[in-house]
């Protein structure tokens, strides 16, 4: 078993809440391994032809998921590219327990993201990660929904929620790195 392949549990709590975060008859199928974006846990194709990646991250502090959320430091170029995921999940596990997530507009964060001045952390295998904060996310309206172990509540900054996974579904084009709107 690889560092990114977990027992049918997790996976099984990581589809319910993916199938969870998309309205009713959007289709969703998770794609091969050679898919990922770069370091991510899961990669999924919505509605076939929208790429959805999903990060995962175990036991880690109680307090973490209000704090901020990580890329791997080769991402942000992907994300100026426009050949990354439109979307992102962030799940916070405790003792194998998805215990809350978070929803992202990639591309609306990216619009508003300045990378240079952050610091990058060594990950011990020749890659770092970055951070932003959650703070940031929701002040630039990249934040889009939130969950507990069963449910997603869309963030007040994001209240267009909806129309916005909509309208990023319907339009995303490889190589376009902008927000759709």
């Amino acid at each position: 078993m690889s560092k990114y392949e977990y027992p049918p549990h997790i996976e099984a709590q990581v589809s319910r809440m993916v199938r969870a975060f998309f309205s009713r008859g959007t289709r969703i199928e998770r794609t091969a391994r050679e898919a990922d974006l770069a370091g991510v846990d899961y990669v999924y194709r919505v509605n076939q032809r929208c790429p959805l990646g999903v990060r995962c991250r175990f036991d880690r502090p109680i307090y973490a998921s209000r704090t901020d959320v990580t890329w791997r430091s080769t991402e942000p170029r992907k994300m100026r590219a426009g050949t990354y995921a439109p979307l992102a999940l962030f799940f916070w596990f405790q003792k194998e327990i998805l215990v809350t997530g978070r929803g992202l507009d990639v591309y609306r964060m990216q619009a508003r993201i300045d990378w240079t001045p952050r610091a990058v952390h060594p990950n011990g295998d020749g890659t770092g990660w970055i951070e932003v904060t959650i703070p940031e996310l929701r002040e630039w309206g990249a934040l889009l929904r939130s969950c507990d172990r069963d449910h997603w509540i869309t963030e007040a900054e994001a209240i267009d929620a909806d129309r916005r996974i909509a309208t990023i579904l319907a339009h995303w084009e490889p190589g376009a790195s902008g927000p759709l709107f």
